[in-house]
């Protein structure tokens, strides 16, 4: 009788811990889905849940930013994410602790608003990007970058509010390790009216080159059958223009 007790409660136990991993979202449905980099310090970072279950970010997981992985933290010196617990399909904005009131006021009150370390508060752990560090989501055990925007070196988004498009068909958006400007839509400096809200601008299809071998011009083209090139009063036409 014992032996059956605890087979069931054995049993009982496996099902609770498989149910459990199922009710959790995963860190692959964590995106970041909108960037502010606006005036001072107006900086802030939308995280959008794309699952239909709760996250909880773990101590491994970090936002980072800068060519120097800076990791984000509280005003307190603590990983901003760790602990940080998003519903399925809901938003969090982190944002900077110095930031206008226009920003902090902005954020949809369906969406957590936590508040990051300003450049006083943590010096180069703060939410303190210029528009030329890139920001993304990191496994730190395994060095795993499993979103980011931005590329660091180039003022790719210096004084932009930057909302994530969705995918093809207007499917939900997903993480990516590798930034393309094409994936996001420039709103300008200081526009917040859509922080928390978790929604997508429309998808934008890239258009490939058309570029063909069969169109290329030869050498032989080129230099022609004459002492100068064909192609020589094209090229003096062309530049007249630039001149």
């Amino acid at each position: 009788m014992m032996s059956n007790i605890l087979k069931k409660t054995t049993l009982s136990l496996v099902i609770s811990g498989i149910l459990a991993a199922n009710a959790n979202a995963a860190i692959t449905d964590i995106i970041i889905s909108e960037y502010v980099e606006g005036s001072g310090d107006n900086k802030a970072i939308e995280l959008t849940n794309t699952g239909s279950s709760s996250y909880t970010f773990p101590s491994n997981i970090e936002l980072q930013y800068s060519s120097y992985d800076n990791q984000i933290r509280t005003p307190d010196g603590d990983n901003i994410l760790e602990g940080l617990t998003i519903a399925g399909g809901a938003t969090v904005v982190i944002y900077n602790s110095a930031a206008d009131a226009a920003l902090s006021e902005s954020i949809a009150s369906s969406a957590t608003a936590v508040i990051a370390a300003s450049y006083d508060e943590q010096s180069y752990y703060s939410l303190s990007f210029n528009g030329d560090d890139h920001v993304a989501i990191i496994d730190t055990d395994t060095n795993t970058t499993y979103d980011t925007i931005g590329t660091d070196g180039t003022y790719w988004g210096s004084g932009q509010t930057l909302r994530r498009r969705a995918g093809e068909g207007d499917s939900t958006p997903v993480q990516s390790s590798t930034y393309s400007s094409s994936d996001w839509e420039d709103f300008g400096e200081d526009v917040f009216d859509d922080l928390g809200t978790a929604t997508y601008s429309e998808y934008e299809e890239v258009v490939a080159s058309t570029c063909s071998l069969d169109t290329q011009t030869t050498i032989a083209e080129i230099q022609g059958s004459d002492s100068a090139s064909p192609l020589l009063a094209a090229v003096l036409s062309l530049l007249k223009v630039i001149m």
